[in-house]
């Protein structure tokens, strides 16, 4: 009797350990099968952010100049106040007056953002880089002044 278990416990070892190796190569072998190729987008990277300063706004398709304005609970909300470039060439979502989504916030004691850019690049659903202004100074470009960027801009666009 006991040899009749130990036969079939060897037996139910080894069926377990071929089933889990069947699995184990079976998984590649149908993956090749019935997967399809990954979209070629999905290998390319991004490189906006390994651009210079001057690079993106070479690139850039529409420079965006946005205002804050107060919101009724002593938050600032920021509005299109200019549209630089093309803004018809990439489907852009906003028109000067609109608000522009996300750009609500509550200032701080010492914090007098006067307003935001945002530079689109191909695809005007998302901006490519959000910068924001201090005394009409773009904070990420070393506080570079608005009108020497919006005419680098301009220089770019031709």
């Amino acid at each position: 009797m006991i040899q009749t278990f130990l036969k079939g416990l060897i037996f139910g070892a080894g069926f377990s350990i071929a089933m889990v190796l069947v699995s184990v190569a079976s998984i590649p072998i149908l993956n090749y099968f019935t997967s399809e190729p990954e979209p070629e987008t999905l290998y390319k990277s991004d490189n906006w952010h390994s651009l210079s300063d001057d690079q993106q706004i070479a690139q850039a398709s529409v420079l965006l100049i946005g205002r804050y304005e107060p919101g009724p609970d002593g938050s600032q909300i920021g509005y299109v106040a200019e549209i630089h470039g093309d803004a018809d060439s990439i489907s852009m979502p906003l028109v000067k007056g609109d608000e522009i989504p996300n750009s609500k916030f509550y200032p701080g004691e010492h914090e007098f953002r006067t307003g935001l850019i945002l530079l689109y690049s191909d695809n005007g659903q998302v901006a490519k880089r959000t910068l924001y202004l201090y005394d009409d100074r773009v904070s990420g470009f070393g506080n570079m002044p608005l009108t020497l960027l919006v005419s680098k801009f301009k220089q770019g666009e031709v």
